[in-house]
């Protein structure tokens, strides 16, 4: 129920009658009148009070409920307390997304676009378990979409090119909230700037695991140079995909780390 619009017609009302007493003294003797003139009255502060009010409560209900949701994840805070501007954004963002009239995917995609951006430039200083924990939670959702055969996984990966997906729709919440504690860990842990590795000191760690994948997958590797090509095979870049950051897991955690911190600093 709209109990806003309830109130502004209450107010409204209350100001009609008064506005109307005012104006007629003798309502008994003038009955209709007083009627046609209250409810006249009555009409025209409505319209206004709709026009220039209700859109100011509305948005201030609609921020107070974004932000009500987001205190009640710890990510949330935490991008809050160290990425105020980027959390304030957010905020507008959802606001200004729900005066427009966009659907939940929309939404969805306005704050993923926000995230996207916050990650590119916090993650290449993430601690190192912070920044290997995140990746393998990554590829644990990237093999549970791709079970699905229904491009998912693609979108996942490459929201830019084939539009967003709803996490909370096709991700098991297990799994979700272990991203959400993960991407905690990458925000409050990358206060502090870490040197990122250089091209020549990663080619010896990373050489073996494009020769396993070449092995693999041959020339297709090459599919991870342009996703967004015309009648690209989808369901194989996200298994060449998939397997590229699981080959990188599997080195020792500060291989795997400075060998992540510096691929991220590439992007």
């Amino acid at each position: 129920m709209d109990w806003n619009s309830i109130l502004l017609a209450g107010v409204s009302g209350g100001l009609a009658a008064l506005i109307t007493s005012l104006l007629i003294k003798n309502k008994e003797a003038k009955k209709s009148l007083y009627t046609v003139t209250l409810l006249v009255l009555f009409l025209a502060f409505n319209t206004l009070a709709k026009i220039y009010i209700l859109p100011q409560l509305n948005a201030a209900n609609v921020r107070a409920e974004v932000e009500q949701a987001f205190q009640d994840v710890p990510a949330f805070k935490s991008i809050q307390k160290y990425e105020p501007v980027i959390y304030q954004e957010m905020v507008n963002s959802l606001v200004e997304g729900k005066k427009q009239g966009l659907d939940e995917q929309q939404m969805i995609d306005v704050v993923r676009t926000k995230v996207a951006t916050l990650v590119e430039k916090r993650i290449p200083h993430a601690s190192d378990e912070s920044l290997v924990g995140y990746v393998a939670i990554m590829v644990e959702e990237m093999r549970e979409l791709q079970a699905k055969r229904d491009g998912s996984c693609f979108k996942f990966l490459f929201p830019a090119v084939a539009g967003g997906i709803n996490p909370s729709k096709i991700i098991s919440k297990q799994l979700l909230a272990k991203d959400l504690a993960a991407l905690d860990e990458v925000i409050k842990t990358s206060n502090t700037p870490r040197a990122i590795p250089q091209q020549v000191d990663i080619i010896p760690l990373i050489e073996p695991t494009f020769k396993v994948l070449y092995e693999t997958y041959g020339d297709d590797i090459s599919l991870l140079e342009n996703p967004g090509a015309a009648g690209i095979d989808q369901e194989k870049i996200c298994i060449i995909s998939t397997d590229l950051y699981s080959q990188i897991l599997q080195l020792s955690k500060a291989d795997a780390s400075r060998t992540l911190r510096w691929m991220f600093s590439e992007m």
